[in-house]
């Protein structure tokens, strides 16, 4: 189960978290306020069992949720993209989703707005400003999570945009 430690591991790479509700990835209102990567505040009020959720804006991280829960593809589709693109699959801070899908989290140029955008590809959605993506849940053991967080935040550079 997730607690404490969890969300000081995310925190510790420079992104701001918020709880998720235990069993759930649905956020409760105000998260928007919650998010932070202070590690004194999380070790005060982080709840016990508490999902972790990543605040983009907050992070100043746009990320990328490649979907496998149903309907297309998205981590299929978004490799024939950057294969398309003649880019190979960023090597970035990835989490996997319950679903078996994945969250890839990104740096941007400071002018670069990248928007929330549902279903940009089949099965892709795009986090920007305003929105979350969670990080670890029930679902996902924590040695899961803290494998695939040993990548750095992968920068977009004009040849991705």
């Amino acid at each position: 189960m997730p607690g404490y430690q969890d969300a000081a591991a995310v925190a510790g790479r420079g992104l701001a978290v918020f709880p998720l509700p235990a069993g759930s990835k649905a956020a409760a209102p105000g998260w928007h306020r919650r998010c932070t990567a202070d590690l004194e505040l999380l070790a005060r009020t982080w709840p016990d069992g508490a999902n972790v959720g990543v605040g983009c804006r907050a992070s100043g991280i746009p990320g990328i949720d490649l979907d496998r829960h149903g309907g297309p593809d998205g981590v299929a589709t978004f490799a024939e993209v950057c294969a398309r693109h003649g880019q190979p699959w960023p090597r970035t801070l990835t989490v996997a989703t319950p679903s078996g899908g994945l969250h890839l989290y990104f740096t941007v140029p400071a002018r670069l707005v990248v928007p929330s955008v549902a279903g940009i590809w089949p099965g892709v959605d795009t986090r920007g400003p305003g929105l979350r993506l969670g990080v670890l849940g029930d679902s996902l053991s924590r040695s899961v999570m803290l494998r695939l967080f040993t990548a750095s935040l992968f920068h977009i550079s004009s040849r991705w945009v």
